[in-house]
């Protein structure tokens, strides 16, 4: 009994569990989703399981009280108890079996409990456990998706479920070149590298532009943050100084240079690059002015719950009103089932690690892992809704990493020789 109850009580296998467990349901369980009796046996209990955890993880809040500064704790319970909210205002009795089924083992109910998996990044040893394990990660990623992608030219049926969450392992192979900084490895660096470019090729081949701009914006980061400490400029200086200006220039450069004019013409407006430019295809306007458009004060304060929808347009002939109850882009999901106040708590921890990884830090480690927020967030803006899969539960784990005192506290001395100990004298 004992062993079966780790995956709830063993922090480590938990962390293992949730990784394999979210990239498991959301690939596997996308290919068979019409097969009902491996839904029930294969999918399912992993769906409960997740849930388990991340109710579990809840409950430690209140424990990891000294891990975290008040700041962070306050603005971490008011995401949880407002995530909370948002799922049991989707429960009445009775409901329906797909409800109960789309409700808990299908996801919805887990992406807004995510925040919690936050407290994993806290505790030093994780890095230390993490972050030697990386190879293993890409490397499996790389060859999940090569082997979709070579099915893919015998059965086009396999990719329909969209690959972003077939990609999700190779999210973190910017990992591997933060992690060569402080254990060098060629190994590391190539497979980073080959993870890189099969993501980013993975990505364009099945038109996810948005998942393509995040690995390349903290890929972009990365080299900048690199560039800055070579030539050991001061990162305050860059952002308040340097950063503005270099945007300033790009803008400039993108629409008066009339290459660069007609590129962003045709791939990001004419070519739909952005979700919000899709106004007036079924006459409901943009689509974030749909979002909000027909909610009343208090649910734009506090969303309309799990099961929130919105009218946009009509579609068909004769023309009927098309709800939806899923926004593409990220901040207007968040408004859509918790409304501006979970958004905010959610742009407040956000941010809050931003600043805590960039300016009050010791060690180069937080800093990237700050890049990597600010990549996503810049994407949100546009795309990448909060959703179950490893990608974004990779998110609050980076979030954990900035806002953990203890691993902020280590200086780079400290990192690598705990990076070059061998993982297994590092207790948990």
């Amino acid at each position: 009994m004992k062993f079966l109850s780790q995956p709830f009580t063993n922090e480590k296998n938990q962390v293992v569990f949730l990784s394999l467990g979210f990239f498991w349901v959301t690939n596997i369980g996308a290919l068979t989703r019409n097969n009902d009796l491996f839904f029930i046996l294969f999918i399912l209990p992993i769906y409960s399981i997740i849930l388990l955890i991340c109710i579990y993880l809840f409950f430690k809040i209140t424990q990891n009280k000294n891990n975290i500064d008040i700041t962070a704790y306050s603005i971490l319970w008011f995401l949880a108890i407002l995530g909370t909210v948002c799922v049991l205002r989707g429960i009445s009795l009775p409901m329906a079996r797909h409800a109960i089924k789309v409700m808990f083992f299908e996801g919805a109910a887990v992406t807004w409990l995510m925040p919690v998996a936050l407290l994993y990044g806290l505790k030093k040893q994780f890095w230390f456990t993490w972050l030697p394990r990386l190879r293993v990660i890409v490397g499996l990623g790389f060859i999940f998706v090569l082997t979709f992608m070579l099915l893919s030219f015998f059965a086009r049926d396999i990719t329909a479920h969209r690959m972003y969450n077939s990609g999700d392992f190779l999210f973190v192979s910017a990992f591997l070149f933060i992690y060569s900084i402080y254990k060098p490895n060629k190994i590391n660096i190539f497979i980073g590298c080959m993870g890189a470019i099969l993501l980013s090729l993975h990505m364009f081949i099945n038109d996810e532009r948005f998942a393509l701009a995040y690995i390349g914006l903290m890929f972009v980061f990365y080299i900048f943050a690199v560039i800055l400490e070579q030539h050991r400029l001061d990162l305050k200086v860059f952002i308040i100084y340097i950063g503005p200006l270099l945007l300033i220039l790009s803008a400039f450069i993108a629409f008066q240079v009339p290459t660069f004019n007609t590129y962003i013409i045709k791939y990001f407006i004419h070519g739909k690059m952005w979700v919000n430019t899709r106004s007036g295809e079924w006459g409901g306007g943009s689509l974030a002015e749909a979002v909000t458009s027909g909610m009343s004060a208090l649910e734009l304060v506090f969303g309309r719950g799990i099961w929130g929808e919105y009218t946009w347009g009509t579609i068909g002939w004769p023309p009927v009103l098309y709800v939806r109850s899923t926004v593409e882009i990220g901040f207007s999901q968040i408004i859509l089932k918790g409304g501006y106040i979970m958004l905010g708590c959610f742009l407040l921890i956000s941010i809050y690690a931003v600043y805590l990884g960039l300016f009050r830090s010791k060690n180069r480690l937080t800093r990237y892992l700050a890049f990597i927020i600010i990549a996503r967030l810049i994407v949100m803006i546009t795309a990448m809704a909060p959703r179950p899969g490893f990608e974004y539960f990779m998110y609050w784990l980076v979030v954990g990493g900035c806002l953990s005192p203890q691993l902020r506290a280590l200086d780079d001395s400290t990192i690598k020789n705990k990076c070059e100990t061998r993982p297994i004298v590092v207790r948990w």
